[in-house]
């Protein structure tokens, strides 16, 4: 596979798995308390005090989160970009030639 294809896969793969914790950080970004604390209220009708409890426990588990994510980084690298290359192996297969040479040059590009 082109050196350039892989890294570009492999970036991918670490945008995906790292989204869920960009995805909660605009989250709370785009709404105070975050969207997962207003669904909460919305279904449980909470109290100011729990709403701000469970705001800076939300908090707390973001910062955990993003010190595993960087913590671990370099080890999911691998097997990121094996998963990544095992599933665009996949989707070749499933093109028929014409439609395999023309993904391998939009992926050149």
């Amino acid at each position: 596979m082109n050196r350039q294809v892989a890294t570009v896969l492999l970036m991918c793969g670490l945008c995906l798995g790292l989204g869920f914790v960009a995805g909660r950080q605009s989250d709370k970004e785009a709404a105070p308390g975050g969207v997962h604390l207003k669904q909460l209220d919305a279904a449980l009708d909470l109290r100011t005090d729990q709403m701000a409890a469970i705001d800076e426990l939300l908090a707390r588990h973001d910062v955990e989160v993003q010190g595993l994510v960087d913590e671990h980084r370099e080890a999911l690298r691998k097997p990121l970009a094996d998963s990544l290359t095992r599933t665009e192996e996949a989707i070749l297969a499933l093109l028929d030639e014409d439609q395999r040479n023309k993904y391998r040059e939009l992926a050149r590009d």
